[in-house]
């Protein structure tokens, strides 16, 4: 792939998830033997990648848009990281104009996934269920957090989600119990 966009790193297995934009590719590398195991595409552009240390589970960003700046829909797919099989999928159309740039904050405890970066004030909270026959299903909700949320970062075990707006030049922490924010940095 070309026009590397997020990597993450199983700490666990030592695997690395690199997620490229063009062509839209999630590539599975194993850097103990130094191979690709498992290559897949999510949408037409990915935008960002994080895993699940615990699950081994991949979770991913990406778009169907036609093109980076065109409408469409923002796509979370939820890879097994061992094999690369898709284990879950979900559409969150996109409602504002610009950009499609997704980027994602995974709380494994409370089996949300938070997705930001489509200039319209929100943040998608994606609420995952899983059954014991090991089936995904989620509810969506959103956070108002101001005009441009960009970039996400979490605390699982204080309960935090930072939230970094490119337009308001500010990071506003939001309580995840709650939904409400608690500070402004």
């Amino acid at each position: 792939g070309r026009s590397p966009e997020a990597i993450a790193v199983d700490t666990v297995t030592h695997m690395v998830y690199i997620a490229y934009e063009q062509p839209s590719l999630i590539v599975g590398f194993d850097p103990v033997s130094g191979t690709v195991r498992w290559h897949a595409n999510v949408g037409s552009y990915t935008t960002d990648v994080q895993v699940d240390s615990t699950t081994h589970r991949v979770y991913v960003t990406g778009t169907s848009s036609p093109n980076p700046t065109s409408l469409g829909s923002s796509i979370l797919a939820i890879l097994n990281g061992k094999t690369g099989k898709t284990l879950y999928t979900t559409s969150i159309p996109i409602i504002a104009d610009n950009t499609v740039d997704s980027s994602i904050a995974v709380d494994a405890k409370r089996q949300t996934v938070y997705m930001a970066g489509d200039q319209h004030g929100f943040v998608y909270v994606i609420h995952l269920t899983t059954a014991a026959n090991g089936t995904i299903s989620s509810t969506l909700s959103t956070l108002s957090v101001g005009p441009h949320p960009t970039a996400l970062g979490l605390n699982s075990h204080l309960g935090r989600l930072y939230v970094g707006d490119a337009a308001a030049h500010k990071i506003t922490v939001i309580d995840e119990d709650s939904g409400q924010s608690v500070a402004t940095i």
